[in-house]
């Protein structure tokens, strides 16, 4: 590479484009697969009486 641009420069975009990716990629995760189950969860929670904080 020339110029201001090094093969470091590159390899910091590189790194970088890839944290954003696999941010993303298991923010989209989580919402499709944890979310749903975790809310399924909190409502069985709610529903049952025999767990302290479902008490009023």
């Amino acid at each position: 590479m020339s110029g201001p641009y090094t093969l470091g420069l590159l390899v910091l975009g590189i790194a970088a484009l890839t944290v954003v990716v696999a941010a993303l990629w298991y923010e989209r995760a989580c919402r499709t697969h944890c979310d749903p189950r975790a809310d399924e969860l909190r409502r069985r929670a709610a529903a049952s009486e025999s767990v302290p904080w479902a008490r009023p």
